[in-house]
């Protein structure tokens, strides 16, 4: 005979559970342990697939961005500027966060407008045209813009 290990009574040597208290005397043979045989490969397969674990940086992908402008608009209200961006990597692209530089004709830089889009994402190795509106404030001094994109972020699907 041997004494159970919840109410300390005495059960037979065979037994694997109590039959007064119920308590299993091997904590792998009670049954409720063998839930965590799925949930321990759930919670890693969970975070595996997480985005943080292979998202990148945006500084590795600056040089890979290609923006290139397909069309240019100006109306009394807003100025329009359509251009379409390249994403060349294996990563999908999102919340987008850019920058619109005016320059006036010496090249020196007279304004700056920032915005982010964060509905708007790029899929892996395709295209995407943005169009962006810019209040006209009727600025004489600027004569080109250009359009920067100066941050975003980066996941596998």
């Amino acid at each position: 005979m041997k004494q159970c290990k919840s109410c300390k009574k005495e059960i037979e040597d065979a037994a694997t559970k109590c039959p007064y208290c119920q308590g299993f005397q091997n904590w792998y043979k009670n049954p409720q342990y063998y839930s965590l045989l799925f949930v321990v490969p759930l919670i890693s397969y969970s975070f595996w697939n997480l985005k943080s674990f292979d998202s990148k940086n945006y500084l590795e992908f600056k040089g890979q961005i290609e923006a290139e402008s397909v069309s240019n608009r100006i109306s009394e209200k807003n100025l329009e500027f359509t251009y379409k961006i390249k994403n060349s990597t294996k990563y999908k692209w999102d919340s987008i966060k850019y920058q619109m530089i005016g320059y006036d004709s010496l090249g020196k830089i007279v304004t700056t407008k920032n915005g982010g889009i964060y509905e708007w994402l790029i899929q892996p190795k395709s295209n995407a045209l943005i169009t962006l509106e810019i209040p006209n404030e009727s600025n004489e001094e600027v004569k080109t813009w250009k359009f920067e994109i100066i941050d975003l972020r980066t996941s596998r699907f």
